[in-house]
């Protein structure tokens, strides 16, 4: 499995899922699908954040954009159920799965810093773990990322 893959017509497919994504200075343009929010934010190249930094955040973004389109597809799936989401560590190469049930889900989307990953998957050098559970950890953005992290938020 593979993480979503972008086309020319900038749609992300994962998993058979379609989530439009926006790029700069174009809107998403597909009925029925979710828009990511825009990954560009003041101070780009500023030299605060770095280009590795810069790239996972912008990932992570992208990630739980998805995974917010995952949760709305599946809303008749049974509460208690565990509910199959990507790792949103932000690593390109990251082809981890992790389950959460629909509450568990709701806990991280509730802070807009916190972020859902595999275990062992964080970025300890501009993030932290919050929160360790058996099937993931909960990361939260540090320092610069933060900001970005909250003006990302697709609830927000």
């Amino acid at each position: 499995m593979t993480r979503p893959a972008e086309d020319a017509d900038g749609v992300l497919v994962w998993n058979g899922l379609v989530v439009a994504a926006a790029r700069a200075g174009r809107s998403a343009a597909r009925p029925g699908a979710a828009t990511v929010v825009s990954m560009e934010w003041p101070g780009d190249g500023d030299g605060r954040i770095d280009d590795r930094e810069r790239r996972v955040i912008k990932n992570e973004a992208l990630f739980r954009q998805v995974n917010e389109r995952i949760e709305e597809v599946s809303e008749l799936v049974p509460e208690g159920d565990l509910l199959e989401f990507l790792c949103e560590c932000g690593e390109e190469s990251c082809l981890e799965r992790i389950e959460l049930t629909r509450a568990e889900y709701e806990a991280v989307r509730g802070v807009p810093t916190h972020f859902a990953i595999t275990p062992g998957h964080a970025h300890e050098d501009f993030e932290r773990v919050v929160d360790r559970r058996e099937r993931y950890d909960v990361i939260e953005k540090q320092a610069e990322s933060a900001p970005v992290a909250r003006r990302t938020d697709p609830r927000t």
